[in-house]
């Protein structure tokens, strides 16, 4: 709790704040170019998976994930927040063991690992 108020503190400190939605990064490809569809015909599905705890992120951040989807724009961009997290694992992963490796995970950036190799084992697709 005092680490995310120092945090939040530095943040407004450096105009990060008030966090900014990024909802709008997160779309379809562009009309014309199939989703899922390799890129220049390779093996691996022209998607692009991403992870945050929530959809809003600081002023730089949120400027830096709109270049790079503008720079990568015959792919689709999915994201994820935690309960999204959660869901695909509990729906896709309900009858295997990793599951539980999952839930019972107490580093959140070990979970996040594990739902990321989960999310690309079974799309496929790029994780940034």
């Amino acid at each position: 709790m005092i680490r995310r108020a120092l945090d939040l503190a530095r943040a407004s400190a450096t105009l990060e704040l008030p966090l900014r939605s990024i909802e709008d990064v997160y779309t379809g490809a562009p009309a014309g170019v199939p989703a899922g569809v390799p890129a220049g015909g390779g093996a691996i599905p022209n998607v692009v998976h991403q992870t945050w705890v929530e959809p809003r992120v600081g002023r730089t951040h949120a400027a830096a994930l709109r270049r790079f989807r503008r720079m990568n724009a015959d792919h689709s961009f999915e994201f994820f927040d935690t309960p999204a997290m959660d869901a695909f694992m509990e729906s896709s992963y309900a009858d295997h063991p990793i599951l539980e490796v999952y839930r019972n995970c107490v580093e959140g950036p070990a979970q996040t690992d594990i739902w990321r190799y989960c999310l690309l084992l079974e799309r496929g697709g790029w994780y940034f």
